[in-house]
Order: structure tokens, then sequence, then C-alpha cells
């Protein structure tokens, strides 16, 4: 959702400001002419912001890295390490003076010719009498109000009174200016109500938004889980069947190797027969020698082979 305030803020802003600074031109960049006045100021009233910028100086000092070691004895040891820093430090902290100025409209040619005047009396302007709030008579109002503390060049309503000036109030201007205090005060109440429910509205919006990220960072959390909880099922499945074909190959190399055992006792007790059929036949052979060709029946064997 997004939220345009600046239009209604301007608007205000501008009103409120138009009533109570008259917009007035700055004298310099080091001057800064408010557009609203301090705590509890009259409203209609009209001030201005003198701003002195802070003071800054580049200072090097000496710090101390290692301090210095001392010997088992007590007596100096090895000498203390210094590095040289340079910083810069605020020596005069920035300050800013509120002050009560005449209003726009009171300046008009006739108040700034009695200053003109005034001022040239008091030796501070040197140009032309002509009732302009010029360059000239704005640096002898600075000369006028430094010494007394307010290094501006917009004439402070103080300082015209010291003068013996009284800027001129227009006849309805002060029920003008009050009038008109009082609506932009309205209207901002308004555009802050405004803004406060949006807030809230935004608020609520991003506790929603928060509510339901929070939803589905549970649900991506879950199926995560679920995920991983099936894939280690799957690799305990792969692994029992795994498994299960190495005990049946090893129970196949088992058998083979009974049956290679079996047959190689078979083939041994074949091998035995005849050997041993090969013995008789040559036993029956040397009887035969013996006997001159003839063969004595032999007795006959009862063991089973």
């Amino acid at each position: 959702m997004k939220i345009n305030l600046l239009p209604a803020v301007v608007a205000a802003t501008s009103l409120l400001g138009a009533c109570q600074a008259g917009l007035p031109e700055m004298a310099e960049p080091a001057e800064v002419v408010a557009r609203d006045a301090p705590p509890g100021a009259q409203p209609g009233t009209c001030w201005a912001q003198d701003e002195t910028p802070a003071v800054i100086e580049t200072v090097t000092e000496q710090v101390v890295v290692q301090p210095a070691g001392l010997a088992t004895d007590g007596t100096a040891g090895t000498p203390a390490v210094y590095k040289t820093e340079t910083q810069q430090k605020i020596v005069k902290p920035r300050k800013a003076t509120w002050f009560e100025t005449p209003c726009e409209y009171q300046l008009t040619p006739e108040f700034n010719t009695s200053l003109q005047r005034a001022l040239k009396a008091r030796g501070h302007y040197r140009g032309p009498i002509n009732g302009e709030m010029d360059g000239v008579t704005k640096a002898a109002i600075r000369a006028y109000q430094k010494p007394q503390g307010l290094d501006s060049a917009k004439i402070s309503l103080a300082a015209a009174r010291q003068m013996g000036l009284s800027p001129v109030e227009l006849p309805g201007e002060k029920e003008r200016r009050l009038e008109a205090a009082a609506k932009a005060e309205k209207i901002l109440k308004a555009e802050e109500a405004r803004i406060a429910a949006e807030q809230a509205a935004l608020r609520k919006e991003a506790e929603k938004i928060a509510r339901l990220e929070a939803e589905k960072d549970e649900a991506a959390r879950q199926e995560a889980e679920r995920q991983a909880k099936a894939v280690a099922e799957a690799e305990a499945a792969a692994k029992r069947e795994e498994e299960r074909r190495a005990a049946l190959e090893a129970e196949k190399a088992a058998e083979a190797r009974r049956e290679a055992e079996a047959k190689a006792r078979a083939e041994a007790e074949e091998a035995e027969k005849a050997r041993r059929a090969a013995e008789l036949e040559a036993a029956l052979e040397d009887e035969k020698k013996r006997n001159n060709g003839s063969l004595t029946p032999l007795p006959i064997s009862t063991e089973s082979n």
C-alpha cells in the first residue's frame, strides 16, 4: 500500500508558514528562516531561527600504544611506545536560536525607510534611504544585532523596538493570521489523524503479511521434513534391498562351493576305485606269473569298497 502524504503536508505547512513566518527571504546560507514557531509561541506571530554552525578543529595527540615496562628489581625498564593520532573534535557545538521577527507584510517600504534611518543614526548603515530590504540594509542589521548576541541579518522584533520602531499592524491582519493559523492547525490535525489511521492499516497489513510468511515458512519446513523423511526411507529401502541381494549372492556362492566340493569328492572316489582296480589287476598278473600262467583263485574279499 503506497501512502502519498506529500501534497497534504506541503499544503498544510505552506499555509501555516505563510501566516507565521511570512515566507521571508534568507539572507545567508548559514541563517535558517523558520516556517514555524517555537513551542509556546503566540498564534499568529512570526519567528525566525538563527543557526550557528559547530566549530571543528583538527587535534593531534600522542596516544600510548604500549605502556612503559618495569624491570624485575622495580627500576625503569622498556620505555613506553607512542603513536601520533590526528582527529577532528567539536570545539563549539552547533547552536540554533529562535527570535521573534516582524511579519513579512509588516516590512513595508515605510518601515524599511525608518529602519535605515535608525541604523544610519547609530553608524551601521551608509547606503541610500530607499526603503528596500537590500544587502546593504541586511548587513547593517547584522552589524547592529551581532554585539547583542544575535548574528542574523533578519531584524528581530526586540531590535526594532530598541530603535523605537513599531511594525504596523494592518486592520484585520491579526484576525486573518489567527484564522489562518487555526485552519492550518485543523488541517494538520486532520492529516495527522489520517496518517495515524493509514499507519494502523499498514501495521495490520504488515502483521497479516508476517503471519502469512510465517505460515509459508512453516509449510516449507514441514515439506522439507517430509521430503527428507521420504529420502531417508528410500535410502533405507535401497540399503535393505542391497543387503538382500548380497545375501542371495553369498548363498549362491556357498551353494556353488558345496557342489564343487561334492563333485571333487566324487571324482576322488572314482579315482580311488580306479587305483584299487589297477592294483588288483596288477596283483592278478603277478600271481599268474608266479604260477606259470595259471591263476589260483584269490579269496573273495567281503570288504565293501
